[in-house]
């Protein structure tokens, strides 16, 4: 049997109400050959005591601290630190089912990415029992990065689902270190999707998994203040967008897979829309940054990005949002900002209504 030593890297950051389920679902897997490497990201409640408890009753968990810096460069530590010929990541609110590692151990001999199902899942007398898988698509063995992309970015559909998640999929150690990937550490958020779309470059053997052995289960966690849901400025936001959409033009040209290029319009236009003028123009976060601010971003950045993918408006599937970019570009931004704000604050009435209803 292939027997590889598997490096599971989990940042954690104030994370004591799930850090027991994550970690027990690791030491009840069925494949045993694993390490585990918790990065405290600057925890300040009982994460790190716990994290301790951990290493101390089993030598297959590590313990490693680092100032506070973000989910990204925690990654980055445990990548350095890690023995396995094999890394995968688990997030600390997140947990995996039994036969997660199994799923590499089956699949993943003279292969360098193997990718597995998510799935839903719940807690039942202390045990995870498997509600249903997220993809309803066949497992597949592919050979070629073309083939790979291909398959990555029309048959997984990213435009419904995400597939640029680190840790969803098992990452040769040799592919990482020798060509020096990592998580980039001047943005704040989207930087699992750019070590994702990094490490597509040099994707050879491929096995997807439709066994779905990753879970998100919501345990009670949800008030806490993830740096990916935090308001930024949106220049802050664009920038991150940027990186992530030039990252993937760098893969459309490493492969010519033109439906990567289609994703990248898809993906800077989209994104862009939802993350700056739609959130903007909520009437609190208004207040934050006002009308001018958000025009002036929109008329001077934005407007460039929707110039260069023009020809691939067809790709987006929402109408009205493709008509929204084509008032941009008439240099009718203000039309656009007004229907959002008008949208935005009628639904902040009706549901303040509805909650007094009830």
């Amino acid at each position: 049997m292939y027997t590889p030593l598997i490096s599971i890297i989990t940042p954690v950051f104030n994370r004591e109400n799930t850090l027991h389920y994550c970690i027990d679902s690791v030491i009840k897997q069925k494949y045993e050959n694993w390490e585990l490497i918790l990065v405290d990201d600057g925890s300040t409640d009982r994460s790190r005591e716990i994290c301790k408890e951990y290493a101390a009753k089993d030598s297959r968990i590590r313990y490693a601290y680092q100032q506070n810096q973000g989910a990204g460069p925690a990654r980055n530590t445990g990548i350095d630190i890690s023995h396995g010929d094999w890394i995968t990541f688990l997030d600390s609110d997140d947990a995996i089912m039994p036969n997660h590692l199994m799923q590499l151990v089956k699949h993943g001999e003279g292969k360098d990415l193997v990718m597995v199902n998510h799935c839903q899942a719940r807690y039942t007398k202390g045990e995870l029992e498997k509600i249903s898988d997220y993809w309803k698509v066949d497992s597949v063995e592919l050979n070629g990065n073309g083939n790979i992309i291909d398959f990555i970015f029309i048959g997984l559909n990213p435009y419904q689902y995400y597939v640029y998640c680190c840790w969803d999929k098992f990452f040769s150690a040799n592919v990482i270190k020798q060509n020096n990937i990592r998580f980039p550490i001047d943005i704040p958020t989207g930087q699992d999707m750019y070590f994702v779309v990094s490490y597509f470059g040099y994707t050879k053997k491929f096995y997807y998994s439709k066994e779905g052995t990753y879970t998100q289960i919501p345990m009670g966690n949800e008030s806490i203040d993830h740096l990916a849901l935090r308001l930024r400025p949106p220049k802050e936001y664009f920038h991150c967008h940027i990186r992530n959409y030039k990252n993937l033009i760098e893969l459309y040209r490493k492969t010519n897979v033109y439906a990567v290029r289609r994703y990248a319009a898809y993906y800077i236009l989209t994104d862009t829309m939802e993350r700056v003028i739609k959130r903007y123009t909520n009437w609190r976060n208004s207040r934050i940054v006002g009308k001018k601010e958000i025009l002036d971003f929109v008329n001077n950045d934005f407007k460039t990005v929707i110039e260069e993918n023009v020809q691939f408006l067809d790709c987006i599937p929402d109408g009205l949002y493709r008509n929204h970019f084509k008032k941009i570009l008439k240099g009718k931004a203000s039309e656009v900002y007004n229907y959002w704000f008008l949208r935005n604050n009628i639904m902040n009435i009706y549901y303040a209504v509805k909650r007094r209803l009830i």
